[in-house]
């Protein structure tokens, strides 16, 4: 066996190269066990390792392993890859009367490549002084017998040892190994304990300096094995040569996989044979055979682990081939072409190996012929040309060989001819006439015999039902004209016949005793003090002739025309020095009364004119003008000291639409900075205001009843009053 240790020498951690290389994460290379027999039957729910005192007679509970007495025990593994990185060894122990917080303070091993000191045996690693123990922990195991179940006496650690990093190949090997503790037992190894088994390994023990078998006292069967556990990486070299490739007559391909081999540290690859290679020492060479060739890739990693691994390229060759088939119509070739004429053709398609094959083809095409016979028969059989029988009309196709060869396919148009027979359902009015020409007027079921296409009795039998004409009378009344229900126009009273289709699909004759009413007309001519309802409900507010309509008497249309008289009254006034009102502009022909407003509206005596030049100092006014029959009376005005303020709601102020319901546009003569707007109702009470800025143009909108208002508008420079009208 090649080694990869000096036996003379211990073994070592590679450094660096380890590090690089190897970055799996420790794994259970070997397990010598099992530790226990008995899982959750200990106290606690602990597993238990059982001694069979009862079952086989066994009779010794753990080996003795002490250093202090040179006491040592030993058991074998084999290492079937090509090497392993150890990382870490777990042995078990206990000391009897310890708890399950461990009592153990050391313990040294080796590694054998043989059977520990027989001659020629050789130590891999390790030595009978270093304390490789680096944790102790308790197992969950305690040992016992058959008859101490549930004993707390004896639980069984498990002592983890480091082996840093060492690298065996494979073989099989021995270790060695003794324990210390703290407390005056043992320590004792447990033998590995299969569930009923006496006989469970092969392991040693030394008692001072001898050697022996693991033998159980009980029993002196030498046949007890030892449970440890192995940790580390398994290092095993790997090669991929790729995967199989194949072209026609010449070409190139890459060998090797995308990772073409794996190992310990740096990787060796060789190619054999070396033919058309460009090269036979790296991992993916380029191959370019002219005949198929097997390469092989074998991978050598630092340890000398090899690996192997076989690609095949395959050189194919193109093939040819001759055929002369014979074909009717049209020929389909094997390259999936069609061919309608005889001539020589060549095909190109894929042969098993990949390559083309070119076929020859002598083609002759040869044409079918075709035939069409119209047969009538009167018969209930007819044998085709072909042999086949027919009983009932139709087209058919009878197919016969032709003097080429091809299908000679003929067209037989067959008619048998028999009598038919068929049922209808009909509804007249009055009388029928049947397609045989005979009339019934009455309903029944009747028989009738015409000849059908073929020349052959079709026989009809008919249900018949004779409906009759309805009658009905109605009277009704229309203003101006009238329509009937079939659509006539008529537009004078009588009695008239209307004939329309009744619900069994006979005449329905309706008598219609018509009156026709006629819309009324007339005119009235009307005077007014400002607007005026009209008797549809219609407002105007000015002069003018109007057209209304309501219902009559009689229902129909009563036209109006009304001729309008409107007076509207300017009660706007002005104030300079003294108060004019403004109607006499606006309005001719007005007369004038002076109110005191503060006086309940007494009349100034005297005071009839357009003009009023008050003698009070203060006070509020209005005036009352009156047009013809009509008065109106303006609005309130202050007077504190003449000439102050200025009203003249007539030339400043515009307003409208007015009458309106309520919403109105407040034209200024100018923009103003500062706006202040109020509404009074007829007896002076204010109802209604509101304040802008810098407009001169403002909407008004204001949701009173309808009724006569008085609209006051105030500025920095000028005071202004309106009559305003709300309508709904």
């Amino acid at each position: 066996m090649n080694k990869l240790y000096d036996s003379s020498k211990k073994l070592v951690v590679l450094g660096g190269l380890l590090a690089a290389s190897l970055t799996l994460k420790s794994q259970v290379l070997h397990d010598n066990g099992p530790v226990f027999n008995s899982a959750g039957t200990g106290s606690g729910g602990a597993n238990e390792s059982v001694l069979y005192t009862t079952t086989f007679g066994m009779g010794t509970i753990g080996f003795g392993h002490q250093q202090t007495a040179f006491n040592r025990v030993a058991d074998d593994f084999t290492i079937t890859d090509c090497a392993w990185r150890i990382d870490s060894v777990v042995f078990f122990g206990y000391q009897t009367g310890s708890t399950t917080t461990s009592t153990f303070t050391g313990v040294n091993f080796r590694l054998w490549d043989s059977i520990p000191d027989a001659p020629g045996s050789a130590i891999v690693f390790g030595d009978t002084t270093t304390n490789r123990l680096i944790r102790t922990v308790w197992s969950g195991v305690y040992r016992i017998t058959e008859t101490t179940t549930g004993n707390t006496t004896r639980p069984i650690m498990r002592n983890v040892c480091t082996m840093n990093g060492t690298i065996i190949p494979a073989g099989t090997y021995w270790l060695d190994w003794s324990s210390a503790g703290s407390l005056g037992s043992g320590p004792w190894a447990p033998p590995r304990t299969p569930v009923m088994v006496a006989i469970t390994g092969n392991g040693r023990q030394r008692i001072g300096s001898v050697w022996n078998n693991l033998v159980d006292g009980g029993t002196n069967t030498p046949a007890q094995g030892l449970p440890f556990i192995i940790y580390g990486t398994a290092l095993n070299a790997a090669a991929d040569a790729g995967t199989a490739s194949a072209y026609c007559t010449s070409g190139q391909v890459q060998l090797g996989g995308t990772t073409p081999g794996s190992g310990y540290g740096s990787l060796a690859y060789a190619w054999s044979p070396a033919t058309a290679l460009s090269s036979t020492s790296i991992g993916n060479p380029l191959a370019s055979p002219s005949v198929s060739t097997s390469y092989v890739l074998t991978v050598t990693d630092a340890l000398g682990c090899v690996a192997t691994d076989t690609v095949e390229v395959a050189v194919n060759q193109p093939s040819t081939a001759t055929i002369n088939p014979t074909a009717c119509t049209s020929y389909l070739s094997p390259a999936g072409n069609t061919y309608t004429t005889s001539g020589t053709y060549n095909d190109t398609l894929v042969n098993m190996v990949g390559c083309d094959s070119i076929i020859t083809i002598n083609l002759v095409v040869n044409a079918p012929t075709t035939a069409v016979q119209n047969v009538s028969s009167c018969g209930t059989t007819y044998l085709s040309p072909a042999g086949n029988t027919y009983t009932s009309s139709g087209t058919y196709y009878d197919t016969i060989p032709n003097t080429l060869g091809c299908d000679s396919i003929i067209t037989t148009n067959l008619a048998f001819y028999t009598a038919t027979q068929s049922s209808i359902n009909v509804t007249a009015c009055g009388t029928y006439t049947a397609p045989g020409g005979s009339v019934y007027t009455s309903s029944g079921v009747y028989m009738d015999t015409i000849s059908n296409v073929n020349g052959c009795d079709s026989i009809i039998t008919i249900s018949l039902v004779i409906d009759t004409a309805t009658y009905g009378a109605l009277t009704t009344s229309a203003c101006g004209t009238y329509t009937s229900p079939s659509g006539s126009v008529y537009s004078t009273s009588g009695t008239y016949m209307d004939t329309i289709t009744g619900s069994n699909g006979c005449d329905s004759i309706l008598t219609i005793a018509l009156t026709i009413l006629q819309p009324t007309q007339s005119a009235i001519t009307v005077s007014t003090c400002g607007s005026y309802t009209a008797p549809s409900g219609a407002v105007y507010t000015t002069s003018g002739t109007y057209m209304d309509t309501i219902p009559n008497s009689s229902g129909c249309d009563s036209l109006i025309t009304i001729t309008l008289n409107a007076t509207t009254i300017d009660t706007g006034i002005t104030l300079v020095n003294s108060i004019t009102a403004m109607s006499e502009d606006n309005t001719p022909g007005a007369t004038y009364q002076w109110l005191h407003c503060d006086n309940n509206f007494f009349p100034v005596p005297g005071a009839t004119g357009q003009t009023f030049n008050n003698s009070y100092v203060f006070g509020n006014f209005a005036v009352a003008v009156t047009v013809g029959n009509c008065t109106d009376t303006s609005a309130c005005v202050l007077v504190d000291a003449w000439g102050i303020e200025e009203y003249n709601a007539g030339k400043l102020i515009g307003l409208y639409p007015n009458p309106n319901n309520g919403t109105f546009t407040l034209d200024l003569p100018k923009h103003a900075q500062k706006i202040n707007i109020r509404i009074s109702d007829i007896t002076g009470r204010v109802v209604w205001n509101t304040s802008d800025s810098d407009k001169k143009q403002v909407p008004v909108n204001f949701d009173g009843p309808a009724g006569m208002y008085v609209i006051t508008v105030q500025t920095e420079s000028y005071t202004a009053v309106k009559n305003m009208v709300i309508t709904k």
